[in-house]
């Protein structure tokens, strides 16, 4: 919810600072596509919407993944504190260090995904607007 919420706001913000909804880049010619009038706006948040949505899916994917290890490994550690015996697992999944390891994983590809999911075109609008 957060990120659909973050990527609306974004989405938002680059249509009534910008102008800019998003950039295609074709035959080393950049084309933008705008939302300078206001009968075009609901087509500009229509495709950008179709542009963005596939990298927004993965960062959902990424974010309930992390979502669902934090669950998981918070139960184990309930469990355990609590005394509560489970059948044997294999070592590889009760290895602390490993659960350490991955999770530390998926947190920094969530921050990498988040940051570059939000800023970058941000970015290139600035370049091509400065430009």
């Amino acid at each position: 919810m957060v990120i659909f919420l973050c990527w609306f706001v974004k989405l938002v913000l680059k249509i009534y600072l910008f102008g800019v909804v998003f950039i295609v880049e074709y035959d080393d010619d950049v084309y933008a596509c705008t939302a300078e009038y206001d009968n075009y706006k609901g087509i500009a948040i229509t495709s950008s919407a179709m542009m963005e949505i596939p990298g927004l899916l993965i960062l959902t994917i990424i974010s309930v993944k992390l979502m669902l290890t934090l669950t998981w490994i918070h139960s184990s550690r309930r469990r355990e504190m609590l005394g509560i015996q489970t059948p044997p697992r294999r070592r590889h999944l009760t290895d602390s260090r490993n659960l350490r390891r991955r999770l530390h994983g998926y947190k920094v590809l969530v921050v990498v995904a988040t940051v570059s999911y939000i800023t970058m075109p941000s970015l290139t609008l600035h370049v091509i607007l400065s430009t």
